[in-house]
């Protein structure tokens, strides 16, 4: 997994690619959601691989509002696996990344430690 590859890509990809109205779920939002996984990962003792999938699904929780509000969780998987394999993910990881971001959909459901922390 080339997570500090597939950081900057995706983050320059929300800031191009984010509409402007976009007054919450904007790439501030992207930021906090990534600072604050990574400090719950760390109070949680998580590392290794799963604080590096966790940290991905926060970097991908809201790319689906490039294109839309409602449903974005499921078009954010998509642009996941889509994007994904080309920074050395595999479709285990990329589930378990889609897992995590479609628990954000409201009413939240999160099935999994990690998924609860996102």
């Amino acid at each position: 997994m080339q997570f500090d590859k597939v950081k900057p890509f995706i983050l320059n990809k929300l800031n191009q690619e984010l509409p402007v109205h976009l007054s919450y779920h904007n790439l501030n939002h992207v930021h906090d959601v990534l600072k604050m996984s990574g400090e719950l990962s760390d109070m949680e003792n998580i590392s290794g691989e799963e604080r590096i999938l966790l940290l991905t699904a926060a970097l991908f929780h809201d790319t689906g509002y490039i294109k839309l509000s409602r449903g974005h969780e499921e078009l954010s998987c998509s642009i996941a696996r889509e994007i994904l394999p080309q920074f050395d993910y595999n479709p285990e990881q990329i589930e378990t990344i889609c897992q995590m971001i479609l628990a954000t959909k409201i009413p939240q459901n999160p099935k999994t430690k990690l998924a609860e922390i996102l």
